[in-house]
């Protein structure tokens, strides 16, 4: 689809090197909005009603046409709200027919990435394995009857790495006298227990309130929940790169995504007026865990699904 005129790649969702199905529909046709585009396979709609998803992507060989629309199209296609892309899927034929391939992508063959020499960080742990194979022929080729089937898996284990800001050792326990915004300037604690009303001489009312000394929260007044939050997180790894102690933390992390599909296709040629067939594809498995850099729950992308 991306190889045609007026079609581009979603910014908000990943499709090209997407490795989940549902992200394979996020493009968008003649500046039509992504994931509105009607997809249908052996002429059924295999896309989600409400969020335009497509369910389930055949194997790419197990498609034999493929038919873009992008301007006006009849009435049958009834929800296309941009385009509508048909895929035909492959049936068997009177002759065996087979293959498999296994197509990689390995870190050692690959340069390291911009950021990481930026940040100093080494390159990281990517393989990526998609194999798979096909096989069909005549099921019982005296009455007709054809067979295509289909299996393909991801295997990608890989690693990526953050930059980012974490509390000190000494503001996990309350000293910020040494903690400094871009500026340079200390950025200073003020005791909410002190709040008070002051009146100027000009009998204007405010409210005001006292600096901890020498910026440090006592003890006994630090949050324990608030302690513990700040723990979840690791301690600085490196000096900081500015002010407040910016990008004091360095980390890689092992991310792996497994994925498991399959298509088969059953074909009855009853005569020349007559086609039948029974056709399924499935996902037996989509698993992504991304990479932990804490560890601990302090990772907003860290679950497995």
């Amino acid at each position: 689809v991306f190889a045609l005129a007026g079609t581009t790649e979603s910014q908000g969702m990943t499709s090209r090197s997407a490795t989940t199905d549902q992200n394979f529909s996020a493009f968008g046709i003649n500046g039509g909005r992504s994931a509105e585009s009607l997809i249908l396979i052996d002429g059924a709609s295999s896309t989600a009603i409400d969020w335009g998803g497509l369910m389930v992507s055949p194997i790419q060989d197990s498609v034999q046409e493929q038919q873009v629309i992008q301007n006006v199209y009849d009435a049958q296609y009834e929800r296309g709200g941009e385009g509508v892309v048909t895929l035909i899927t492959r049936s068997g034929a009177s002759q065996f027919h087979g293959e498999a391939y296994d197509f990689m992508r390995n870190d050692g063959l690959d340069a390291n990435a911009w950021g990481n020499n930026h940040s100093g960080t080494p390159r990281q742990k990517f393989h990526r394995n998609q194999l798979g194979g096909n096989f069909g022929g005549p099921l019982w080729q005296k009455h007709n009857l054809f067979f295509f089937g289909a299996y393909e898996a991801l295997r990608q284990p890989g690693s990526a790495s953050t930059v980012t800001t974490v509390p000190t050792a000494a503001e996990r326990q309350g000293d910020f006298s040494n903690s400094f915004d871009s500026n340079n300037k200390l950025i200073v604690i003020y005791n909410p227990f002190s709040t008070r009303q002051v009146t100027d001489a000009s009998g204007n009312t405010y409210y005001t309130r006292d600096p901890f000394q020498g910026n440090k929260i006592p003890s006994g007044l630090i949050n324990a929940t608030g302690q513990k939050i700040a723990n979840l997180y690791g301690l600085p790894t490196r000096g900081s790169q500015g002010g407040n102690d910016t990008n004091n933390y360095v980390k890689s992390g092992s991310d792996t995504t497994t994925n498991d599909k399959f298509d088969w296709r059953i074909d009855w040629n009853k005569g020349d007026k007559n086609h039948l067939f029974v056709r399924m594809s499935d996902r037996i498995r989509q698993g992504d865990t991304p990479s932990c850099f804490f560890c601990t729950g302090a990772d907003s992308n860290y679950a497995s699904n």
